[in-house]
Protein backbone atom coordinates (compact mmCIF):
# COMPACT_ATOMS: atom_id res chain seq x y z
CA UNK A 1 0.00 0.00 0.00
CA UNK A 2 1.12 3.59 -0.54
CA UNK A 3 2.13 5.56 2.54
CA UNK A 4 -0.76 6.94 4.68
CA UNK A 5 -3.30 4.42 3.37
CA UNK A 6 -5.48 2.50 5.80
CA UNK A 7 -5.54 -1.24 6.42
CA UNK A 8 -6.60 -3.10 3.29
CA UNK A 9 -5.03 -0.45 1.04
CA UNK A 10 -7.95 1.95 1.40
CA UNK A 11 -7.04 5.65 1.10
CA UNK A 12 -7.18 7.34 4.50
CA UNK A 13 -7.27 11.10 5.02
CA UNK A 14 -7.13 12.91 8.34
CA UNK A 15 -7.56 16.40 6.93
CA UNK A 16 -8.13 19.56 8.97
CA UNK A 17 -11.88 19.87 8.40
CA UNK A 18 -12.29 23.62 7.86
CA UNK A 19 -9.07 24.01 5.85
CA UNK A 20 -9.64 21.24 3.31
CA UNK A 21 -11.57 21.13 0.04
CA UNK A 22 -11.76 17.32 -0.03
CA UNK A 23 -9.89 14.05 0.43
CA UNK A 24 -8.58 12.64 -2.85
CA UNK A 25 -9.55 8.99 -2.34
CA UNK A 26 -7.43 7.90 -5.31
CA UNK A 27 -4.25 9.23 -3.68
CA UNK A 28 -5.25 9.26 0.00
CA UNK A 29 -4.29 12.93 0.19
CA UNK A 30 -5.97 16.08 1.47
CA UNK A 31 -6.62 18.81 -1.11
CA UNK A 32 -6.25 22.08 0.79
CA UNK A 33 -8.29 25.27 0.48
CA UNK A 34 -6.36 28.29 -0.85
CA UNK A 35 -4.02 29.66 1.81
CA UNK A 36 -3.43 26.28 3.50
CA UNK A 37 -0.77 23.61 3.02
CA UNK A 38 0.71 20.54 4.68
CA UNK A 39 -0.20 16.85 4.66
CA UNK A 40 -3.40 17.53 6.66
CA UNK A 41 -3.85 21.17 5.49
CA UNK A 42 -2.82 22.25 8.98
CA UNK A 43 -0.31 24.98 8.05
CA UNK A 44 -1.25 28.46 6.87
CA UNK A 45 0.70 29.63 3.81
CA UNK A 46 2.86 32.64 4.70
CA UNK A 47 1.43 35.15 2.24
CA UNK A 48 3.45 37.96 3.84
CA UNK A 49 6.80 36.35 2.98
CA UNK A 50 6.85 38.17 -0.37
CA UNK A 51 6.59 41.52 1.50
CA UNK A 52 3.91 42.74 -0.91
CA UNK A 53 2.56 45.55 1.29
CA UNK A 54 3.53 49.20 0.66
CA UNK A 55 5.64 51.29 3.05
CA UNK A 56 4.09 52.28 6.40
CA UNK A 57 1.81 49.23 6.45
CA UNK A 58 1.94 45.86 8.16
CA UNK A 59 1.11 42.64 6.37
CA UNK A 60 -1.41 40.37 8.13
CA UNK A 61 -3.11 37.13 7.09
CA UNK A 62 -6.23 35.44 8.37
CA UNK A 63 -7.83 32.33 6.88
CA UNK A 64 -5.66 32.59 3.77
CA UNK A 65 -6.49 36.25 3.07
CA UNK A 66 -3.74 38.88 2.97
CA UNK A 67 -4.38 42.43 4.15
CA UNK A 68 -2.13 45.47 4.57
CA UNK A 69 -2.90 47.56 7.65
CA UNK A 70 -1.72 51.13 8.20
CA UNK A 71 0.87 51.52 10.97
Amino acid sequence: CPQHWAKGCIPSCSCAKHKTLYCDINKGECVCKPGWTGYNCEMEVDLCSSNSCPANTTCETEDGILSCRCK
